[in-house]
């Protein structure tokens, strides 16, 4: 009875940790470090659970990151990024994200400060959505307010080093005084189980079907420009994956309703068949992002075969190679992209679905993200080590 009820305790108390749970602390005998990671804690009690873990990829690059720090026989403590502690002392090694990020490092001068950069620089990003949000608004004469405004905060000056997810396209958001601090990787992104994948896809494809994923800040994310060119292109096909800002939804809303082909289907596990049907289908993942560094949502759908058109920003080295670049955040910049990628010949448009599957799945898995993460930690560390012995 005693043992049941144990079961049942320990059952319950795996399903709520990741809710109340605010950091996970793993002490290692004799370590020359203790570090401090604002980013996630809750990951570390649900690492069974394929489903959370599947809402986003920060997750599993949560726990990548902590058995990085055990094998490189590092304490550490991770903390949620946004919630108070009592303190903050007491590391010799601060790594993550804002707020807590920037209190850690105040709490502790002396300390290694990494600062973990997930996107643009936050003043890029901030112009970004002001330009965008303005140009639609006088284009479609509405008064849509500014979605998708990052806090701004002076991590970047604070961090003696910086390790960046993307690519040079990111890297060159920021000030140039930033930049040799930062050392670029790449991420995970999603898992797919491809077997036999490639052959169905090259059975199914339709030629004239294209994909957006995305979540908040649809104008920064280009969603506008998409849906006027679908809008006005009725022989094209668009698939709309992610949440559309209120705003901009009852803007189109009437617009789109009567369009048989664009095509709504909210947040979707990335595992369902709605997703992997989409993207059997889907020749094409269009994202014009005005300041996104290698979004996961594109390399997502460039694992399940669809050619990436992408705004720079958004691009990643190798995509040149497979997919298309926008060449400016307008209408016309979308015709451009489009109207080249529909006038390649089948035999061009197959071999750049085998050749972008190929590439994301072998570039932007767990095995590169923990080698590029664990390479940069340990050229930073072994910096401030010699620093520190000179």
């Amino acid at each position: 009875m005693i043992t049941q009820l144990k079961k049942i305790i320990d059952s319950s108390l795996r399903k709520i940790y990741p809710y109340i749970q605010r950091s996970y602390t793993k002490k290692i005998k004799g370590s020359k470090h203790n570090m401090f990671i604002s980013y996630l804690a809750a990951p570390f009690y649900h690492r069974n659970d394929i489903k959370y873990l599947n809402h986003h990829q920060n997750r599993g690059e949560t726990l990548i990151i902590g058995d990085i720090l055990c094998e490189l026989g590092i304490s550490h403590k991770f903390v949620r990024l946004d919630k108070p502690l009592i303190t903050y002392a007491g590391y010799d090694i601060v790594f993550g994200v804002e707020p807590n990020f920037i209190k850690a490092c105040k709490a502790n001068p002396n300390a290694l400060k990494i600062y973990y950069a997930t996107g643009a620089y936050c003043k890029y990003q901030n112009k970004a959505v002001r330009e965008r949000t303005d140009q639609f608004n006088k284009s479609h004469n509405t008064s849509i307010p500014y979605y998708r405004l990052a806090a701004e905060h002076d991590a970047i000056e604070i961090a003696d080093a910086i390790i960046q997810i993307g690519t040079k396209h990111t890297i060159a958001t920021y000030p140039k005084y930033i930049q040799n601090k930062i050392i670029p990787i790449r991420q995970t992104c999603h898992t797919y189980d491809t077997n036999d994948y490639i052959k169905n896809k090259l059975e199914n494809v339709s030629y004239s079907d294209f994909v957006w994923m995305g979540s908040a800040g649809s104008i920064l994310k280009g969603l506008d420009l998409v849906l006027d060119y679908f809008i006005s292109h009725p022989g094209l096909n668009l698939h709309i994956f992610g949440n559309i800002d209120f705003d901009v939804w009852d803007y189109y809303k009437q617009r789109v309703i009567q369009c048989k082909n664009i095509h709504f289907y909210g947040l979707c596990d990335l595992d369902s068949d709605t997703v992997r049907n989409v993207g059997l289908k889907c020749a094409y993942v269009i994202l014009p992002s005005a300041s996104e560094g290698c979004p996961g949502s594109v390399i997502n759908m460039a694992k399940l075969g669809c050619i990436p058109i992408v705004t720079p920003i958004s691009s990643f080295e190798g995509l040149e190679s497979y997919g298309l670049i926008i060449p400016s955040y307008t209408s016309e910049g979308i015709d451009m992209a489009i109207q080249t990628a529909i006038n390649w010949t089948k035999d061009e448009i197959n071999s750049k679905i085998e050749g972008i599957f190929d590439f994301s799945n072998k570039n932007f898995c767990k095995k590169t993200f923990t080698e590029d993460f664990q390479t940069a930690l340990s050229a930073i560390i072994s910096k401030y080590e010699n620093k520190s012995a000179d």
